[in-house]
């Protein structure tokens, strides 16, 4: 996984909400795909780096 995933994408969206979907693959190996948590809502973000 990239440094930057880990130094800035992860702090920002767990702060807001996210939770990672290691399970889902719908946009490829390349990156990470965060769902809402549901106590927020729904929807999904998919980072790379």
């Amino acid at each position: 996984m990239s440094e930057i995933i880990d130094q800035f994408y992860t702090p920002l969206l767990i702060g807001h909400g996210f939770i990672r979907d290691p399970d889902d693959q719908q946009y490829g190996a390349l990156g990470v795909c965060w769902k809402l948590s549901p106590e927020v809502g729904e929807g999904t973000y998919w980072t790379y780096g």
